[in-house]
């Protein structure tokens, strides 16, 4: 049971940070994607410890789940170095792992076209908008035009013709 715990931890924390960044709450990524990263090391490690030992796991993906989104792959090493007092034996594998997190993920720009998706989408959603308020700006000048016309041929029928107003 406490693996399947440990397991949701992280789903649970992806899916609170979706949220939560979803509807508009500010806050970093890079701290919640480290303790993700942390936690799946974890579970890698209760599964099989022999592949992936504690040390060297925990590290490594918690430096390459932030650091596969992160434009600044030195500094997300830095951080593991500073925080896990890392060696230099062990901060090679975790330099690796982060360099080729970057590069699958912003590399191949998957990253850049979700950017540029959105922004496209948001794009076309406020020019429908504006294009929405000109149409309706233009109506009511139209209608505005034609009721003082209107009130204007009003008037002049009001207007006795034979001129001795």
């Amino acid at each position: 049971m406490s693996l399947f715990l440990t397991a949701a931890c992280p789903h649970s924390q992806m899916a609170t940070l979706a949220i939560s960044l979803g509807f508009g709450c500010i806050g970093g990524q890079i701290f919640p994607c480290i303790y993700m990263g942390t936690i799946t090391a974890m579970v890698l490690n209760i599964i099989a410890e022999d592949w992936f030992p504690i040390t060297l796991a925990v590290p490594c993906m918690a430096v390459c789940v932030a650091g596969s989104f992160v434009p600044a792959p030195f500094c997300m090493v830095g951080i593991a170095i500073l925080v896990f007092v890392l060696g230099s034996e062990m901060t090679a594998p975790v330099f690796l792992s982060c360099i080729i997190s970057f590069l699958t993920i912003c590399g191949t720009g998957c990253i850049q076209g979700i950017v540029i998706r959105q922004s496209q989408k948001k794009a076309a959603a406020e020019q429908a908008l504006a294009d929405k308020i000109k149409m309706s700006h233009e109506d009511l000048e139209t209608r505005l035009s034609r009721d003082i016309h209107k009130g204007h041929e009003a008037l002049l029928n009001l207007r006795p013709e034979d001129g001795s107003a």
